[in-house]
């Protein structure tokens, strides 16, 4: 029996796999041949609302476990700030920014004591995005722990 390989393009998934069987092909007795149709449907991405949303997503469980000493002024800024580059990055989808070109990167940040979103071509932000529609879903999504991580941004 010979078998052939399909790869699954990224991003999609089989949807349906159809075939039809036809014998004796050729006038070969042995010959059996089977014609099969597949059909890929895209994987339609589901960005995650919330921290818990994400962590059921992938699979993981309880929060962010940080190494953090009890007395740590920073603590909750830094879980927050972890929380967020994983969404950061969960978002982008594997984009990161290249600072050597002049593309425009779209960011959030933390200036004048207001979490504001802006746009750059040269400037390194932690929470920067590939477009301006994930960046400002981003903002409106997890307002509360931009919040807490202000003071790292």
């Amino acid at each position: 029996m010979k078998k052939h390989k399909v790869k699954i393009p990224k991003g999609y998934r089989v949807c349906a796999v159809c075939s039809e069987s036809f014998e004796n092909i050729g006038g070969d007795p042995d010959n059996k041949t089977i014609e099969m149709t597949i059909t890929f449907k895209p994987i339609k991405k589901e960005l995650p609302k919330t921290w818990d949303e994400y962590c059921g997503l992938y699979k993981l469980y309880g929060s962010a476990t940080l190494m953090i000493d009890d007395g740590e002024q920073y603590a909750a800024e830094f879980i927050a700030l972890y929380q967020l580059i994983k969404l950061r990055d969960n978002y982008n989808d594997g984009w990161g920014p290249n600072w050597k070109n002049e593309d425009i990167k779209y960011h959030i940040f933390y200036r004048n004591d207001k979490i504001v979103t802006g746009e750059s071509r040269y400037e390194n932000k932690a929470l920067s995005f590939k477009s301006k529609k994930l960046r400002d879903e981003f903002h409106l999504n997890f307002h509360d722990l931009l919040e807490i991580a202000k003071p790292l941004l």
